[in-house]
């Protein structure tokens, strides 16, 4: 992962923007779904479990070399 890339702004970052199919945290009541839609992104890389991560951290505080564009 290179400097200036961000958790949540890469291509294996589920996508919230109202599709459920992509949409981690669909299955959460409403008022947890809002805040967890700020604060934290779902990994989802390939053959692996997903996981999550804050939102905006930099690329040091990241445990991953998989940073895409989208």
């Amino acid at each position: 992962m290179s400097d200036g890339r961000k958790c949540g702004e890469c291509r294996w970052a589920a996508k919230y923007e109202g599709n459920d199919a992509t949409d981690p945290w669909l299955n959460v009541t409403p008022d947890m779904r809002g805040r967890l839609r700020k604060c934290w992104c779902v990994c989802g890389l390939p053959n692996e479990a997903p996981q999550a991560f804050e939102l905006g951290q930099e690329a040091a505080a990241i445990p991953c070399d998989f940073w895409e564009e989208r």
